[in-house]
């Protein structure tokens, strides 16, 4: 999996070039989410984002997304959040996790031609978009 990760960062820093990624875990970090809409209003604003492949990646599909854990949508706690999750990130600050993984997934053995971590995280929009 490590070379296919090494590959992916690659294509991940083309979209996201302040990218953070911590290799004992596979911990990738976006320190400023750029596709967050104005409507629902989320805070806190930027928003920190850090996700990670599971276990059997690439057939095994990731899960959640790892969010400030104070995080907020129009004031309340969105749903299906977990405050104090077991796994947290290797990166500054208190994470909560966010349910959400993407509708389709359909990885080859070319990272670029297949879903990846990158065509993941832009689906992260799509959660965001859906509010509560």
């Amino acid at each position: 999996m490590d070379e296919r990760i090494e590959n992916e960062l690659e294509i991940i820093r083309e979209y996201y070039s302040d990218i953070e990624y911590e290799s004992e875990g596979h911990w990738f970090l976006i320190p400023e989410y750029p596709e967050m809409p104005d409507e629902p209003k989320w805070t806190p604003q930027p928003m920190p984002v850090a996700f990670y492949p599971r276990q059997g990646y690439p057939a095994q599909k990731p899960y959640g997304m790892f969010v400030p854990a104070d995080i907020l949508v129009d004031g309340d706690e969105p749903d299906n959040f977990k405050p104090n999750p077991n796994k947290q990130p290797p990166f500054d600050g208190e994470w909560g996790q966010l349910s959400w993984q993407p509708k389709e997934w359909n990885p080859a053995a070319n990272v670029a031609e297949g879903a990846n971590l990158l065509s993941f995280a832009l689906t992260f929009k799509e959660r965001f978009r859906e509010g509560k």
